[in-house]
């Protein structure tokens, strides 16, 4: 079967499992990722659409002529079969989440835990209050009901033949549907291969794999312990990911620290003195600038290990620079010591670490 996809990112998890998943030699599948062809400024190529068996696509409006109205009336015209499936987006896991830069990186974060932390000058305190009270009830059940009707009436306006908001609300509860609001998890791309082979009558994935991995892995929002709590959920995963440091995952502590920081670095900073989220670029070493005979020695430090921290403006040319470790990031056993052993401002070599701030 001769397919079109055509979409954003969910478009290019869907060939990913169909080329790599799907019955050996039955299937091609030609990709088309909506926001290129927009940019590209060419036209669409609507010629070509008589070469599929099936157009298979998510839709897109207020682009002019890349509307996917166009798209759906070339294919009536050419007698070729579509498949329509709505944007794969669903809040009901992070009410209040949004995306847009943060720390150096354009992801998913709490803008209200950044003015939150404002009110708070311990850490500690301010993760015991969200972990308790953040969101509030209201907050949640506002944001829930809203992502649910809008998914709800996307697939309503735009007829979409594959409808996943039914699946999300007698699933939820149980098995975690995104891991970001805008990237579900392989439990709901599942069910769209599913539908979707309901709906062109063939296997388009021959067989899953028990131990197959979640197809869009470097990013994961934590699911805060107020949402689990008030939307019933029966796990728990607070766990977060991001592109900034797509190995390791990261616990609760280290995305409430990010966030407590994020709104702390405005009201501490100090001529010369910035907070950065610092990554090290190859495995090297903390020392203690206190230079003190009860100085236990350096701290080796993993590669890839992610800390905030306070440092003096850099030097040029200088082999080290001082800064104060605020939250360890990344879990690794070795640094475990670096609390103990490091206290107040170190010593880092330059050219072993990297900042965002």
């Amino acid at each position: 079967m001769n397919l079109l996809v055509y979409g954003g990112c969910h478009a290019l998890i869907l060939k990913r499992l169909i080329d790599e998943l799907g019955p050996r030699g039955r299937h091609h599948v030609t990709l088309l990722i909506n926001f290129q062809v927009v940019a590209s400024g060419r036209p669409f190529p609507y010629e070509k659409i008589r070469d599929y068996d099936v157009v298979i696509y998510s839709p897109i409006q207020n682009k002019g002529d890349y509307n996917t109205s166009f798209l759906q009336k070339a294919c009536e015209e050419y007698g070729v079969p579509t498949i329509c499936f709505p944007w794969l987006e669903w809040h009901g896991h992070s009410p209040g989440a949004d995306k847009d830069w943060f720390w150096g990186h354009h992801g998913w974060y709490f803008p209200a835990l950044v003015e939150l932390s404002r009110d708070f000058w311990d850490c500690s305190a301010f993760s015991r209050f969200v972990r308790a009270e953040f969101p509030s009830q209201d907050v949640i059940q506002t944001y829930f009901a809203d992502t649910t009707r809008r998914l709800k009436e996307q697939e309503k306006s735009f007829d979409c033949q594959v409808k996943i908001s039914d699946f999300i609300l007698d699933n939820y509860h149980d098995r975690r549907m995104f891991l970001t609001p805008d990237h579900p998890t392989l439990v709901l791309y599942r069910y769209v291969i599913t539908e979707i082979e309901n709906l062109v009558g063939t296997q388009l994935v021959a067989s899953w794999p028990a131990d197959l991995p979640e197809l869009q892995p470097e990013e994961r929002t934590p699911i805060l312990p107020r949402i689990a709590a008030e939307t019933q959920l029966t796990f728990v995963d607070t766990s977060w990911r991001s592109e900034t440091q797509p190995l390791v995952t990261m616990d609760l502590d280290g995305f409430l620290a990010l966030h407590f920081q994020a709104g702390r670095r405005a009201l501490s900073q100090g001529e010369g003195i910035e907070t950065v989220l610092a990554t090290a670029a190859r495995p090297t070493w903390v020392g203690s600038s206190r230079h003190s005979a009860a100085d236990e020695g350096p701290v080796a430090v993993p590669i890839f290990t992610q800390v905030l921290m306070r440092r003096a403006a850099p030097v040029a040319g200088q082999a080290h620079f001082e800064g104060e470790i605020l939250a360890t990031l990344t879990d690794h056993p070795p640094l475990d010591a670096v609390p103990r052993n490091v206290d107040g401002w170190c010593r880092f070599r330059s050219d072993d670490w990297t900042f965002r701030s």
